[in-house]
């Protein structure tokens, strides 16, 4: 699929029916059982950045892309919410300000996004932090907007010790179940012992960011579970 044609019009329109195939054949296919969906997945730069990508849907349909996937999705199953997911907008800032645009932008030409999808990873503690300060404040301004948010893919890792790793994720849940426009809570990964990476120098490394350890419960699970009330 990213390597279809977009060069002329009639390779982009050829190409416009195939995405639009994929996206209508997935979600009738499932019509009835989708909560939710992720209609766009990380769209802006991967620099952190405010531009959008411009991957096969934007060279295909232009940068109004993702209302034109929503539309189809909506067509497909009026009753699944639609979200955009992305990273690095979990605390104010500019990126956050480019996603939120976005999803105003796309229901102003006729979207249906119902949220956003805040992936909530945080693997340098100095750099990625989530303080529950910026996160109320990040909440509010998406609820402002008339938006939901999820937390869609929360990982933390352990470079810092487990104390503070443990202490990061009942932040962001905690956070979460206090405010009526968070509606759903999801880590990235469940055991360590599929948690590998390449890192930087090119070598394969085990990251321990999870909740469990060799199906052991890791303090960052007895924090969450705190959170819950035991």
């Amino acid at each position: 699929m990213q390597e279809l044609p977009a060069g002329t019009e009639a390779e982009r329109s050829a190409s416009a029916g195939a995405l639009l195939d994929y996206v209508t054949a997935v979600v009738s296919h499932f019509e009835g059982r989708l909560d939710s969906l992720d209609v766009v997945n990380e769209p802006f730069d991967v620099d952190q950045g405010t531009d959008l990508q411009q991957n096969i849907w934007y060279r295909v349909f232009g940068p109004a892309y993702p209302a034109v996937v929503s539309q189809a999705v909506y067509a497909a199953d009026p009753q699944v919410k639609q979200y955009i997911n992305e990273n690095g907008a979990d605390v104010p800032g500019p990126r956050q300000d480019a996603l939120l645009k976005l999803a105003l932008d796309t229901n102003a030409v006729g979207g249906h996004i119902y949220g956003v999808g805040l992936q909530a990873h945080v693997y340098n503690i100095e750099t990625d932090a989530i303080p529950a300060g910026a996160l109320i404040e990040t909440l509010r301004n998406f609820q402002d907007a008339g938006l939901h948010v999820r937390i869609s893919e929360n990982d933390v890792a352990d470079d810092d010790g487990t104390d503070v790793q443990a202490a990061q994720y009942a932040t962001v849940l905690d956070t979460c179940l206090r405010s009526s426009a968070c509606v759903s809570y999801t880590t990235w990964g469940v055991d360590n012992r599929y948690d590998w990476l390449i890192d930087d120098d090119g070598s394969l490394q085990q990251g321990h960011d999870y909740l469990f350890e060799n199906g052991k419960p890791t303090p960052p699970y007895d924090a969450i579970r705190k959170v819950l009330g035991g």
